[in-house]
């Protein structure tokens, strides 16, 4: 059972944040949508990478134009780096155990030929045929 699937490295969420321009007119505009992830904006990350004490002291400078979006950019990136680092260390401990991953996926086609087995029963039994 191969386990690939597609998945967005973390570095490539801060390197596209990272890679915005500094000054523009969608700079001022604080409900511009993030380029990879559409409907979220730098104040989204900001909030979940944060407590509200942060996000209101952000929000304040950002409301009295005295931070600079290159600067809000920065923090927020360092944020994500710091919020998603537990996440990507769980992420390596099992993409490095492969034993471990082996286990689950058998442990999993076993539960769903179990499940499988059930249903095939259940339907063979509502049209009639022998069980």
């Amino acid at each position: 059972i191969p386990l690939s699937a597609r998945r967005v490295d973390i570095s490539t969420v801060s390197d596209g944040l990272a890679a915005q321009p500094a000054a523009s007119k969608r700079a001022r505009d604080r409900s511009t949508a993030f380029p990879l992830i559409p409907n979220i904006d730098l104040f989204s990350f900001l909030q979940l990478c944060n407590d509200q004490e942060a996000y209101d002291y952000f929000d304040e400078k950002w409301k009295d134009c005295s931070i600079r979006y290159g600067d809000l950019k920065k923090q927020l990136a360092e944020d994500l780096i710091n919020t998603l680092a537990p996440i990507r260390e769980r992420i390596l401990d099992f993409s490095s155990d492969t034993a471990r991953l082996d286990r689950i996926a058998l442990e999993g086609a076993e539960k769903a030929r179990e499940s499988a087995a059930k249903t095939i029963r259940d339907v063979r039994e509502i049209i009639g045929f022998r069980v």
